[in-house]
């Protein structure tokens, strides 16, 4: 999976996007499988396949409710890494101090 995702929240409440940024699938992945879990929770709690697809919609979850991961299968059935989804930190503004 590329090192990049994006997850963002639209169509409504409820539902999540998890896409690749840059739209390339990993080389040799057959397909993909999407993990998530609540914030609290140390194990993955659900998980489904999906099709060598850049962007899927996961309805029934809200990215303020679940951590997502997402790992490449390749045609051997040989499962990579879980790539988690950890959201870009922004720039703050500087901190201004009194003179």
């Amino acid at each position: 999976m590329p090192e990049e995702l994006a997850l963002q929240e639209r169509f409504g409440k409820g539902r999540a996007v998890l896409c690749d940024e840059e739209a390339i699938a990993s080389p040799g992945a057959v397909s993909y499988r999407i993990y998530r879990r609540t914030p609290w929770s140390t194990e993955w709690q659900s998980s489904e396949t999906v099709g060598n697809v850049t962007q899927h919609v996961v309805t029934g979850a809200s990215i303020d409710d679940w951590v997502f991961g997402v790992a490449a299968i390749g045609p051997g059935g040989h499962e990579s890494l879980i790539s988690v989804y950890v959201p870009r930190s922004r720039a703050d503004d500087p901190i201004k101090f009194a003179q």
